[in-house]
């Protein structure tokens, strides 16, 4: 329910914080270092900036791992990335 959000959100932030954020700004980072096609930059710094997939639900818990986090992770990353998401797109100029 959207009432545990703020909840899941300080437990899952620093993580959210760097799906979102540092990794796809890192790839940037890479992509200017060593120049590649316009595209190719956009579409995988922009694929980099999606929020958690729902297959690391899946595989957390068919590996025994803590399930509930992955799936607060996919909930705050995918609300996040409303907001993310638009950025990203102006930053990358798609």
């Amino acid at each position: 329910s959207f009432r545990s959000l703020p909840g899941m959100f300080k437990k899952t932030w620093r993580d959210s914080l760097i799906k979102l954020i540092v990794q796809p700004a890192i790839l940037w980072g890479f992509f200017i270092l060593w120049p590649v096609d316009r595209i190719m930059m956009q579409v995988s710094v922009f694929a980099c900036a999606m929020p958690v997939a729902v297959n690391s639900l899946v595989a957390s818990q068919g590996m025994g791992m803590d399930y509930r986090y992955a799936g607060e992770t996919i909930a705050v990353t995918t609300v996040l990335s409303a907001a993310t998401i638009p950025v990203w797109l102006r930053l990358l100029g798609i």
